[in-house]
């Protein structure tokens, strides 16, 4: 599968080309991803709670039950959608070598 259509296997709505997006994205149903919303890097849904922040504070070593405190209304779920947007991105991804 090429990086492109596992990018694409990531979204619950068909959206336009890789690299382009032009209208709402939503993952699992709780990652959203908006133009219009945080210039269009991913949210929790609903929310203008960034995915990079949650995946800071856990790289930095907060409990959800701490992050859940900092942001009311977010659950642990959101918290694993979160984690599981991440990898699956990661995995997504895929390097080349750029040779002189």
């Amino acid at each position: 599968m090429s990086p492109q259509e596992k990018f694409h296997s990531l979204r619950d709505s068909d959206v336009i080309e890789y690299g382009k997006l032009e209208k709402q994205t939503v993952y699992r149903g709780r990652i959203e991803i908006d133009p219009n919303i945080c210039s269009g890097k991913p949210v929790i849904r609903g929310t203008r709670i960034l995915v990079t922040s949650l995946l800071s504070q856990l790289a930095a070593g907060e409990s959800f039950e701490a992050i859940r405190k900092g942001f009311p209304g977010l659950t642990d779920e959101d918290i694993r959608a979160a984690i599981e947007f991440a990898k699956e991105s990661v995995e997504a991804t895929e390097l080349t070598t750029l040779r002189d």
